[in-house]
């Protein structure tokens, strides 16, 4: 990274900082030499710093839990899942729900952060389906709720007072859902509690989802639809699945 300074419209030096530790001045100008090497150095420190802290917030901000998605793997094996629903279970209801609803629907995180009570709860009973826009394809996609995402539906009801226009997820501090950050932590901490190898975020939840979809005998074309791919082999691909690799399918139709 190259920075050119300029003092009264004249450029005094050139500043290359080299992998953000190392700089070399070039003096266009001899006069105030010692000036020059000084604020060079100086200002070395500032881009540093400044450099240093943007790509932490880059990090911490849009990586585990932000905009952009960091590559992170499903949970293949249904024991660490059930690991981390146990784990989850004594820590908080409101958090176990929002394993539970994600590794079942798909739903992305930013999506499930933005439900309300009235989403999922008619007045009377717990909701079928969860109707979300999706701004991809602009069409309303329909989520199932199976009986496990309604089992701990249920019980996170009776556990407190909702009204029909508060979040889902509610945080304990105020009124707003909790953030993409609490949540990536909530996931990420209770995966290595779990004792579960590999990068997990946020965004397993989903991974998961669509890879038992894949195993149970979901056509791939459903996933796909899902997840807005144009190929199979780029859903499978998203999943960790070889294409052509022998995978058992699980047609689990549960009469």
């Amino acid at each position: 990274m190259h920075v050119s300074v300029f003092l009264n419209n004249e450029k005094i030096i050139i500043l290359n900082v080299d992998n953000l530790t190392r700089s070399s001045v070039f003096l266009l100008k001899m006069s105030g030499v010692s000036k020059a090497l000084r604020f060079s150095y100086e200002l070395h420190s500032i881009i540093c710093n400044v450099t240093y802290f943007l790509i932490a917030y880059t990090y911490v901000t849009l990586v585990a839990g932000g905009n952009l998605v960091e590559y992170v793997d499903p949970i293949k094996d249904i024991k660490s899942i059930n690991k981390i629903k146990e784990i989850l279970r004594q820590q908080s209801q409101r958090d176990l729900l929002l394993f539970v609803l994600g590794i079942n629907t798909g739903i992305r995180v930013s999506d499930l952060l933005s439900l309300k009570i009235s989403d999922v709860w008619d007045g009377k009973e717990i909701k079928e389906f969860i109707y979300l826009n999706d701004l991809n394809s602009d069409e309303n996609k329909a989520f199932y709720l199976n009986n496990s995402v309604k089992k701990e539906l249920k019980k996170y009801f009776t556990q407190h007072d909702f009204s029909e226009c508060d979040y889902l997820f509610k945080s304990k501090k105020n009124n707003q859902p909790i953030t993409r950050q609490q949540a990536y932590r909530i996931i990420n901490n209770a995966a290595k509690e779990a004792g579960i190898p590999g990068k997990i975020g946020t965004h397993t939840l989903r991974k998961t989802f669509g890879y038992h979809a894949y195993r149970k005998g979901i056509a791939i074309s459903i996933i796909m639809s899902i997840y807005n791919h144009h190929s199979s082999a780029e859903t499978l691909r998203y999943l960790g699945i070889e294409r052509g690799g022998k995978q058992l399918i699980k047609v689990d139709v549960n009469l």
